[in-house]
């Protein structure tokens, strides 16, 4: 695969991402499997509301040099090669079974490793492995403060449009005015998508499960649920944590 198809592919995938960060009417169901040393193994379903592929594909048609596939949102080889890319993963499943869904797996040697500028999730606190007396502890924290190394880190998030709509230029706004505007954005359908939309993990450990902050444990498995408006605004942080061994 060469560099520039590998380039076009990643604009398909941030275009995609971009439109859900915006839109957000869907619903994001992560199963991840993680390990002590920081291996593991994921499986993503992601559900898009009715319209919302009419929609993106709008707002698409609108922006210059930016093809999408016939069907869907996104070209499924593109996406199977990008994935492959990133270091140490092995794709198992890439797939869309119906237009408005999207089901993708995969396992990681490293999970920080994956990301670009992974030395920054570290160093931004965004996330954490470390060892403590209780066995493992694995944390994610997003707030206002860092949410600036993860626009470094996702430069798409740092784009005019997406920062518009992001915590950063939204600091002062509630939650029910940034609806409001959201209405005016992207139609009377907006707001009750943002709204509905919600982002599920369930977390497996590789071993047992001490204790979980931010969500709650059912048989075994740490189930975190976050909205998306919460994480538009973030107007408190996103801290979810397990400790494991």
């Amino acid at each position: 695969m060469t560099f520039h198809r590998l380039r076009r592919a990643a604009r398909t995938v941030a275009l995609v991402l971009a439109a859900l960060w915006a839109l957000g009417a869907c619903a994001v169901t992560q199963e991840l499997t993680i390990r002590a040393d920081r291996s593991g193994e994921t499986a993503i379903a992601i559900d898009l509301a009715p319209d919302f592929v009419a929609r993106a594909k709008e707002m698409a048609a609108l922006a210059p040099n930016i093809e999408l596939p016939d069907e869907g949102l996104v070209d499924m080889e593109k996406l199977h090669d990008t994935l492959s890319a990133l270091q140490g993963v092995t794709v198992t499943q890439v797939e869309a079974p119906e237009e408005h869904r999207l089901d993708l797996a995969f396992s990681f040697e490293d999970a920080p490793a994956m990301f670009p500028s992974p030395s920054l999730l570290w160093e931004a606190g965004i996330v954490t492995f470390e060892e403590v007396e209780e066995g493992t502890r694995v944390r994610l924290y997003l707030d206002l403060d860092n949410y600036k190394q993860l626009a470094q880190i996702f430069p798409d998030l740092d784009k005019p449009v997406i920062r518009a709509m992001g915590p950063e230029e939204n600091t002062e706004i509630t939650a029910e005015d940034y609806l409001t505007m959201m209405g005016f954005v992207l139609g009377p359908s907006g707001p009750d998508a943002i709204s509905e939309s919600v982002i599920t993990i369930r977390l497996n450990v590789d071993g047992e499960l001490v204790s979980q902050r931010g969500g709650r444990i059912e048989d075994g498995v740490a189930i975190f649920e976050l909205n998306l408006l919460d994480l538009l605004l973030l107007h408190e942080p996103v801290d979810l944590e397990v400790v494991f061994r």
